[in-house]
């Protein structure tokens, strides 16, 4: 059963397969803490939302947005892949450090992100949009 316009705030994810996987659309993913999950700590499809977050030492994705999903103002460290926005998402203002690749992306929106110390910091699977505001260890990204 897909669900509509769910929200989760305020909490920690710790150990879990998947942190935050909602099925449905309208998702609100606010002030959550994911940390330690075997494969993604915060998944959003479907149009929902992602902010005020974090995301650390997930197994694969720290936080992984698709369908239309937006990521804002969010931080995701150590992870395997630090964030990834396919299918029409955007991810503005966000903070991605330290993981093998800080930002993933195909068909999608990016703009005003911090890429620091990352093995790769971007990896572009084409279609995208770049506001040409990001910041890739001191350099326009």
């Amino acid at each position: 059963m897909l669900y509509r316009n769910i929200g989760i705030r305020n909490g920690c994810i710790v150990g879990f397969e998947n942190g935050t996987d909602p099925e449905g659309s309208g998702t609100l993913i606010e002030a959550i803490h994911a940390r330690w999950n075997a494969n993604d700590g915060i998944i959003v499809a479907g149009g929902g939302t992602v902010r005020l977050s974090s995301a650390n030492q997930n197994g694969f994705y720290g936080i992984y947005i698709s369908g239309g999903g937006i990521a804002e103002r969010n931080t995701a460290i150590d992870n395997e892949n630090g964030m990834g926005v396919f299918s029409g998402g955007s991810v503005v203002g966000n903070v991605l450090s330290n993981n093998l690749y800080g930002l993933l992306a195909s068909d999608a929106v990016y703009g005003s992100n911090s890429l620091l110390n990352n093995t790769n910091d971007f990896y572009d699977g084409g279609g995208n949009v770049s506001q040409n505001n990001n910041n890739c260890n001191g350099h326009v990204c």
